[in-house]
């Protein structure tokens, strides 16, 4: 069983794309401290990327607004909560983009979400009392060994 993240980790970001950077940042330096095998910190810090990132460019919230993200660690590997005060939205039913029939038909983008359920062991949204997303998502710790 890999060592886990002693603690949690709680950030409260504006809503930029360089607050999204310091936020992997942080994440990275936590779980590095923690000494998380080095597949869950890429796993983490790219979840938790594509996710700030989704609330930051279609959250539709002001200049003003925090986003949360905590991260903290699961039974057997850790688990990342966003909180923002966005347009409800539960981004587990959005649904899989379609594959195009052809190279020249793809289009770059728009595969972030199928990225993270990819990655995540579950998934879980609600739309808090406080009218704020709560998304959170448990990356399993890497297995290593039959």
């Amino acid at each position: 069983m890999p060592p886990e993240p002693a603690g949690t980790l709680r950030l409260a970001l504006p809503p930029t794309l360089a607050a999204v950077a310091d936020a992997q940042a942080a994440l990275r330096a936590w779980l590095a401290a923690a000494k998380a095998p080095p597949a869950l910190i890429f796993n983490a810090e790219l979840v938790a990327e594509e996710i700030l990132a989704n609330v930051v460019r279609h959250g539709g919230l002001a200049n003003d607004a925090l986003v949360s993200l905590e991260a903290r660690q699961a039974c057997d590997g850790l688990c990342l909560t966003v909180e923002d005060g966005g347009a409800p939205f539960d981004p587990r039913t959005v649904p899989e983009p379609p594959k195009p029939a052809s190279l020249d038909q793809a289009v770059p983008g728009g595969l972030g979400l199928k990225l993270v359920r990819g990655m995540a062991a579950a998934l879980a949204y609600e739309r808090t009392a406080a009218g704020l997303n709560r998304f959170s998502v448990t990356l399993a710790a890497p297995r290593h060994g039959p």
